[in-house]
C-alpha cells in the first residue's frame, strides 16, 4: 500500500487549505451581478399598491418651542381652512394671546373659538399657509418659492392708550439694524417703550399702517402671488431669514 510521507501530507493539506481560503474570500468580496430586467420581470412578485401619506403630520398644539434665541411658533387652524402661523412669538405676545407660558395648549374643537384665537394671532405677525407642510418647505427645508409678502417680518406692539407701534423689515436678519430693546420687555407696555428705542413707527389709528390693516381683516388667506413676487434663487442672506 502506497504511503505519502508525513511531512508531503501535511503540504498537500496546506496547499488544499490555502486553495479553500482563497475561493471563500473571492465568493464574500465579488459583487453579484444583476440580473436583468427581463429576468426579474418574468417572476410573479406582488408588489404593494402606493399609499398617499402625508409628508408630515400636522401639528396638534397652539404653542411649541422652536429652536434657539428663546421663540415660541405658536399655530392656528381658521374655517376657511389652511393654518396661521408665527414662529417668533415671546413671552410677551403669550399673555397678549392668553396663552400658558410653560405648557402646551391643544387647538380648539370648537370653530368659532379656534376663529377668534386666530384673529388674535395675526395680531402679533402671525402668517397663513395653505398647510402646515408648504410651511415647512417655504420656511424649514427652504426647497420651494417664498414670496415677499411671506417673507416680510412685522414686530407689533399694542399699547393700553391703543394704536400701534410697528417694526416692518424684510426679514428677521435686517431687525439688528435698529436695535432689539424690546426683546427684554415684561409686558405688552415695555415692549412698546423698547420698540419706540428701536426706532419703531407708531401709528394712532392702526388701519393707517396697510400691512397692519391686511393683518386686522380676514385671516389672510389668499391664492397665490404672481411670479415675479417670489424669490426662486434663495438670496445671499437666506440663513438669516425668517
Amino acid at each position: 500500500m502506497f504511503r505519502l510521507p508525513k511531512k508531503s501530507f501535511l503540504l498537500i493539506t496546506l496547499i488544499f487549505a490555502f486553495i479553500g481560503v482563497i475561493s471563500v474570500f473571492k465568493y464574500t468580496t465579488t459583487p453579484i451581478a444583476p440580473r436583468p430586467i427581463s429576468a426579474r420581470q418574468d417572476e410573479d412578485v406582488v408588489f404593494a399598491p402606493p399609499v398617499d401619506l402625508p409628508a408630515i403630520d400636522e401639528p396638534t398644539d397652539r404653542v411649541s418651542d422652536f429652536g434657539l434665541g428663546g421663540w415660541n411658533r405658536v399655530m392656528c387652524y381658521p374655517s376657511v381652512g389652511g393654518i396661521i402661523i408665527n414662529r417668533h412669538v415671546t413671552s410677551v405676545e403669550l399673555n397678549f394671546l392668553h396663552r400658558a407660558r410653560f405648557e402646551d395648549t391643544p387647538r380648539s374643537s370648537d370653530p368659532n373659538e379656534e376663529d377668534a384665537f386666530c384673529r388674535q394671532l395675526r395680531r402679533t405677525g402671525g402668517k397663513w399657509w395653505a398647510s402646515y407642510w408648504s410651511y415647512t418647505r417655504a420656511v424649514i427645508s427652504r426647497d420651494i418659492p417664498i414670496s415677499t409678502k411671506e417673507r416680510e417680518t412685522l414686530v407689533l406692539g399694542w399699547p393700553n392708550n391703543g394704536g400701534v407701534w410697528v417694526l416692518q423689515e424684510r426679514n428677521w436678519g435686517n431687525l439688528s439694524r435698529g436695535g432689539w430693546a424690546w426683546r427684554n420687555a415684561h409686558t405688552m407696555e415695555e415692549r412698546c417703550i423698547g420698540m419706540e428705542m428701536s426706532s419703531a413707527l407708531y401709528y394712532a389709528n392702526p388701519e393707517d399702517c396697510e400691512p397692519v390693516r391686511a393683518l386686522l381683516v380676514g385671516f389672510g388667506e389668499h391664492d397665490r402671488e404672481p411670479r415675479e413676487n417670489y424669490y426662486y434663487n434663495m438670496p445671499a442672506d437666506r440663513f438669516r431669514d425668517l
